[in-house]
């Protein structure tokens, strides 16, 4: 008599949770029983821990191409250095020239045309929302309506992802106050909320931002600027040093920790100082860890799981510098026009809810050669 051995729920669970989506997609279909654990949000939840950990986890690129002015976003593989897939937006058909990635959380990425159109999706498994179009805001006769910025982030006391609209209005030309718009996901809607405007808000560099732990962050002459997602507030963290005349900064996170890169424009080789805040909102605990340079570079993207920075060059390559060896490496590929948007990805089964719209069209191959 033929004996079969049960594998216990939890050892099936730990070793689906080591594999990819496309796999798991494939594998809800093997029984009714993985079907279930695979949709459930305890699986996708702890999935998304697994996938966080990894070293080989994804960049999103975005890129303008010289020949249609068009952007494109890419999909790439830290361990591999390899190209993933190159993603394209149906969405944004008509104004392609004017898409912008907001920001990218637990394998969900977020996009916006000029501040007018917005869609979330999941570039793993294909799901795809287009959210519904703001509410027209209530402008008296001389008043005018412009973008000014956007975030999008995970809320984890709600677990709840919101979008961040951040709009000017102008009387007679003249700036004289923001409007702040809030998008839920679980609910599927835009409402407005009364912020209090934090100081240097007028200096931020809206292209510009970071997101840790449900709060983002926007570089700003003297200081960050942060937005809590779940309460709703604007906040300042002071710069160690405010940001020489003639010279630039970009946030991005070092081992977790919030870090400013700070650059001066202008030279051709140009040398980097890293400063990193051993303790976030601790303003005292802000430490020069690193002076790099000078290098020819144009600017830093910001730094990958490894602790390696990822730098852009004036012909829109990325090289890769070793903080520690002080070595240097160009990713594979050619140049990318420039300018180019970096943020961190993570393959995920996470759910958009309520979701509306066709999959975005997939290009491209695993394990391509080459950035394109």
């Amino acid at each position: 008599m033929e004996s079969f051995y049960v594998v216990p729920e939890d050892v099936e669970k730990e070793i689906l949770s080591r594999l990819t989506v496309k796999s798991l997609l494939r594998f809800k279909c093997v029984c009714k029983s993985w079907h279930v654990l695979i949709e459930s949000q305890t699986f996708i939840d702890f999935h998304l821990s697994k996938a966080a950990t990894e070293e080989d986890n994804c960049l999103v690129l975005h890129r303008r191409r010289d020949f249609t002015k068009e952007y494109v976003a890419s999909v790439l593989c830290t361990q591999t250095l390899s190209l993933l897939v190159d993603l394209e937006f149906p969405y944004f058909e008509d104004n392609k020239m004017g898409i912008s990635i907001v920001g990218s959380c637990n394998g969900l990425v977020c996009l916006c045309d000029n501040g007018h159109l917005f869609a979330v999706f999941n570039p793993a498994t294909r799901e795809f929302k287009a959210l519904p179009i703001l509410p027209s805001a209530s402008l008296l006769p001389n008043e005018e309506f412009d973008f000014k910025a956007a975030a999008f982030g995970y809320d984890p006391i709600t677990k709840d992802y919101k979008v961040l609209q951040i709009s000017s209005i102008f009387n007679r030309h003249r700036l004289d106050h923001y409007l702040f718009q809030i998008y839920t996901l679980s609910t599927n809607t835009w409402r407005e909320i009364d912020a209090a405007m934090p100081a240097y808000f007028d200096e931020m560099y809206p292209l510009i931002n970071t997101y840790r732990k449900g709060v983002h962050h926007w570089p700003a002459y003297e200081a960050i600027l942060s937005f809590d997602i779940n309460r709703e507030v604007f906040g300042t963290i002071k710069l160690p040093t405010p940001t020489p005349p003639w010279h630039n900064q970009t946030l991005s996170l070092l081992n977790g920790s919030l870090a400013t890169i700070i650059y001066h424009l202008e030279a051709r080789c140009k040398s980097f100082d890293i400063w990193v805040m051993k303790e976030y909102g601790v303003e005292s605990s802000w430490t020069k860890q690193y002076t790099i340079g000078p290098l020819a570079i144009e600017m830093p993207l910001g730094f990958w799981k490894g602790g390696e920075l990822l730098m852009e060059t004036r012909k829109g390559k990325l090289i890769l510098y070793d903080l520690h060896t002080r070595k240097t490496k160009r990713l594979l590929g050619h140049g990318h026009p420039r300018p180019l948007q970096f943020y961190t990805y993570v393959e995920s089964l996470v759910l958009i809810k309520n979701k509306n719209q066709d999959v975005p069209r997939l290009l491209g191959h695993q394990n391509s050669a080459h950035l394109m």
